[in-house]
């Protein structure tokens, strides 16, 4: 099911508080292209101020709030900079919850293996004369070939992709593909969906709002829907669709918007409502 055209900011913020109004509830969000515009370099990104700000007062009424990213995670607290919330990072491979860090154990056995693949990767650019402008990031337990700077994004895929390919199988790596990226990911199983599965599991969630622009993301979309469509939660899933983004996003999200700063509009709009009904009910947690 495609989603529908845009809705007005409003819309979706109504939306997104009816879902929430099934307790105990949670909101995650991605953050590169979601409420971080995309950047030259992933060193560069910074997330919208107004998007940190309302992420912070929706917290103080929700069970869970949280960020579901493919960053590690402590770049991930770097760049929201809201200790308090949840976060997944490396794409489900490494929580942290109330504080406590955890990594997925077969991940980081896999560890040596990935740097090879990084090494190899690296070696075979060089050769085919095709690093310049190419970044490739160590997440510790994932890893990302960034070539959206390259002087020939399209020439890079093209003849790097069987590389990348041939480096995955060697090193039991999924290989796949996002914005201007490829990730490389040990071959777990696990995925921002799944890491969503196991927390509505986990925290016995009834209600959840996720938003992403990626790939990556659709795999949380597509899970969402399941558990929604089985009548287990409520769920409300938004999109970011630019330019860039891949079609898959905005076929299957509900709603809808064009970039960070209309994402950065929908969450201060939840996060008022949220407020609103707490004040009117003399909650502070109204959805706890």
């Amino acid at each position: 099911m495609s989603a529908q055209a845009p809705t007005d900011i409003a819309g979706i913020a109504d939306r997104a508080v009816a879902v929430l109004g099934h307790r105990p509830a949670g909101l995650f969000t991605d953050i590169d292209g979601t409420i971080s515009f995309m950047a030259p370099r992933p060193d560069e990104a910074s997330v919208v101020p107004e998007a940190r700000a309302a992420l912070s007062q929706i917290e103080r009424h929700l069970a869970m709030t949280g960020i579901v990213t493919g960053r590690a995670l402590d770049v991930a607290l770097d760049l929201v900079q809201l200790p308090t919330l949840s976060y997944v990072g490396n794409h489900g491979l490494e929580w942290r919850i109330d504080g406590a860090h955890s990594d997925n154990p077969s991940a980081l056995a896999g560890r040596a293996g990935l740097q090879e693949a990084l090494a190899g990767i690296a070696a075979a650019a060089a050769r085919l004369e095709l690093a310049e402008g190419v970044l490739l990031e160590d997440k510790r337990l994932s890893a990302t070939v960034h070539y959206r700077q390259s002087p020939s994004p399209e020439r890079f895929l093209e003849q790097m992709l069987p590389v990348l390919a041939d480096v995955a199988r060697t090193h039991d790596l999924q290989l796949v593909p996002g914005r201007m990226i490829m990730e490389l990911r040990p071959n777990t199983g696990i995925s921002k969906g799944t890491a969503l599965r196991d927390i509505v599991t986990q925290y016995g969630l009834k209600g959840v709002v996720f938003s992403g622009d990626d790939i990556s993301d659709v795999e949380g979309f597509e899970i969402l829907r399941a558990l929604r469509d089985a009548g287990t939660i409520g769920a409300l899933i938004i999109g970011v669709v630019g330019p860039e983004t891949p079609v898959q996003v905005r076929d299957t999200c509900d709603v809808y918007v064009a970039n960070p700063t209309e994402m950065a509009a929908v969450l201060t709009g939840i996060g008022q409502r949220l407020a609103g009904a707490a004040s009117e009910h003399g909650d502070g947690r109204s959805q706890a």
